[in-house]
């Protein structure tokens, strides 16, 4: 077709991307879900042990349970509250997904039936199927905790839906080009606060659930919240503003700090040191925090990326400000935009 795929100035590049990163996405998770032979399965554990924790925060709790002469279970799955808010967001997760499904799909046949590019019909219904996934998900395998695929597919959807409709306005701003009718028009705004309404019920999902050795009342009290906390308070920080506003106007006492959290604490990570065996000193240390030194070693390599691009996006900006046609003066908007994100994804890093 003579397309540039990296060319987003193109509608259709848009539409297409709007729809293969999604998709990609969810082939990568059901792929997950396909049954491997065993020693396939043991090679990929092998590859992917220095990206895992070395002590998670069930081992850590069970040791420090067992320490105690503390008894419970991992996980608390009695009938609350919490249960309740389950199963409401459960249905509110798969609900919206379908209603999504149906909308699409209704728009690729509309396609189909005027006649319209094969295209034009067949992106909407490939964008259905990853959407399918997302309201199968919920029910099928079922969480209190974080549902991190949904929440990097509804992130997806949301950035690429922003391209698209973005894209529609500069169009027509810039190049005079016909916005579509106000039926389409509405329905990617629709769209958008779906999407919008679905991240806000995953950020508030939390990362782990208190097990019945935790006495819930002492989380965020004695007990860090920082396990337990929501992903949007974790990304945030927002799980540390009590402590920062009681400090604020009293003295802080040591019972009115948190007990460090279990995978911190020195008792459990002694043990998992010297469970390593008789090593050689390195290999344990790096068994140990593998996990840890990779993930700082690449977000400082994303940050390192994050402060170039504000210079760069500077410069791109002054070079629109010195030929302030309309389309360059629209660059220099999405520039700017660009740079406050880069900033954004800079200081998360």
């Amino acid at each position: 077709m003579g397309t540039n795929l990296l060319d987003l100035g193109d509608p259709f590049v848009r539409e297409l991307w709007a729809c293969i990163l999604p998709s990609a996405f969810v082939i990568l998770f059901c792929a997950t879900l396909i049954p491997v032979p065993g020693w396939l399965r043991s090679l990929w554990q092998k590859a992917s042990r220095p990206f895992r924790n070395s002590l998670t925060l069930e081992e850590a709790e069970a040791f420090e349970a067992a320490h105690e002469n503390k008894k419970g279970s991992p996980a608390d799955h009695s009938t609350s509250a919490k249960s309740v808010t389950s199963v409401f967001r459960t249905i509110a997760l798969s609900g919206l997904g379908l209603l999504q499904v149906l909308v699409w799909l209704g728009l690729g046949s509309y396609s189909f039936a005027i006649h319209a590019k094969p295209w034009d019909g067949i992106l909407p219904i490939i964008t259905a199927a990853t959407w399918l996934y997302a309201s199968l998900r919920p029910i099928i395998w079922s969480s209190q905790t974080v549902f991190y695929d949904l929440f990097a597919l509804y992130l997806t959807h949301l950035i690429t839906g922003l391209t698209v409709l973005g894209g529609l306005f500069f169009d027509h701003s810039v190049y005079q080009l016909p916005l579509p009718s106000r039926v389409v028009l509405g329905a990617r705004v629709i769209n958008l606060s779906v999407l919008a309404a679905l991240l806000a019920i995953v950020l508030n999902m939390p990362f782990a659930v208190p097990s019945t050795r935790i006495n819930k009342d002492d989380v965020g009290k004695s007990v860090s919240p920082e396990d337990y906390c929501t992903l949007w308070d974790w990304i945030s920080f927002h799980w540390v503003v009590p402590l920062i506003k009681k400090g604020t106007y009293n003295t802080l006492n040591e019972d009115d700090v948190w007990k460090l959290s279990p995978t911190l604490a020195s008792r459990p990570l002694t043990s998992l040191f010297k469970d390593l065996g008789h090593a050689h000193i390195v290999w344990k240390l790096w068994t140990a925090n593998s996990g840890d030194m990779i993930w700082d070693f690449l977000l400082t390599l994303v940050s390192v990326t994050f402060t170039y691009a504000g210079p760069f996006f500077l410069q791109r900006i002054l070079s629109a400000i010195d030929n302030p046609t309309p389309e360059n003066r629209a660059k220099a908007y999405i520039y700017a935009f660009a740079a406050f994100f880069t900033t954004l994804l800079k200081v998360c890093s």
